[in-house]
C-alpha cells in the first residue's frame, strides 16, 4: 500500500521494464495460455500461428505446462476426458516447440495426434474446453536486487487492467500499479503511465529472469527484465 502513495507523472521514455511475478503472469503467462490453446490456433486467432519450431524469444524464455507437480493447484492424474496429465515443454531457450500446443481430444484429433491431457470441464455434463494445468516460467540465475542494481532509470510493472490482443500480440495498457526505478532503487509509484509493446518484441527483449518466483493459483512466475520498452508518461 505504501508503494502507491504520492504517485508521480513521468515523461515519455524508452527504458528497461521489470515485471513483478504478477506482471509476468499478466504480460507473459496468461496471454500464452490463450495463444497456445489448440482451438485458438486452429481458428488462426493466435499471434503465434506460423511460429512453431521457431526461436521467437531469448534463452531465458523457458516455459512448461506441468500437471504432475505434487500438491500444486493445477495438478491431476487425469484431465477432463480421462487422459493422463503430463509435463509439457512449451518454450525451450526461446524456441516455441512444435509440440507446444495444448489439446483436448477434439483438437488433437483434427491434427492427427494424441491429446496432451489439457481437456477442462466445469462439470461432467459440460463440453470439454482446453486449459493449462500448472503453467510456469522457469526461474533464472539472478536475484531481483541484482536485476535492478544497474538500472539507472526504469519501470517496475506490477499490474494493469488491460490485456494483450491474443490475435495480434499487441499490448497497450495503463500501469495501475507500478514504480519508477532510479539508480537501482524502487522509488515513487507511477501516475498516468502507459506501456505499448508487441508480445513477440517483448519475448526478444527478455534480458534476465530472477531466481525468486511466486505461485499464484496455477501460475509460477519470477521477476522478468525486459530491455528498451516504450513508456508513455502523463507529463508533458
Amino acid at each position: 500500500a505504501k508503494r502507491n502513495l504520492n504517485r508521480k507523472k513521468i515523461k515519455n521514455m524508452r527504458a528497461p521494464l521489470i515485471l513483478t511475478p504478477k506482471g509476468t503472469i499478466q504480460l507473459i503467462l496468461r496471454p500464452l495460455v490463450s495463444a497456445i490453446n489448440g482451438e485458438t490456433f486452429q481458428y488462426k486467432r493466435s499471434f503465434l500461428v506460423g511460429k512453431r519450431n521457431e526461436t521467437i524469444g531469448t534463452k531465458y524464455l523457458n516455459i512448461e505446462d506441468n500437471g504432475l507437480i505434487d500438491g500444486a493447484v493445477g495438478s491431476s492424474i487425469f484431465d477432463g476426458e480421462g487422459v493422463p496429465c503430463t509435463n509439457k515443454k512449451i518454450f525451450e531457450e526461446g524456441r516455441f516447440l512444435k509440440s507446444g500446443l495444448l489439446h483436448n481430444s477434439y483438437t488433437s484429433g483434427k491434427e492427427g495426434i494424441e491429446s496432451t491431457g489439457n481437456a477442462s470441464r466445469s462439470s461432467y455434463n459440460s463440453i470439454p474446453s482446453i486449459g493449462a494445468t500448472n503453467f510456469l516460467l522457469q526461474p533464472g540465475n539472478i536475484k531481483f536486487d541484482e536485476m535492478i542494481k544497474n538500472v539507472k532509470k526504469g519501470i517496475l510493472f506490477d499490474y494493469t487492467g488491460d490485456s494483450p490482443n491474443i490475435t495480434t500480440g499487441d499490448f497497450s495498457g495503463l500501469i495501475l500499479h507500478g514504480n519508477l526505478i532510479t539508480n537501482g532503487e524502487v522509488k515513487e509509484p507511477l501516475n498516468e503511465t502507459m506501456i505499448g509493446i508487441n508480445l513477440l518484441d517483448l519475448f526478444k527483449k527478455i534480458e534476465a529472469v530472477s531466481k525468486e518466483y511466486k505461485v499464484y493459483g496455477s501460475f509460477q512466475a519470477p521477476y522478468v527484465k525486459i530491455d528498451d520498452v516504450q513508456i508513455i508518461g502523463g507529463k508533458s
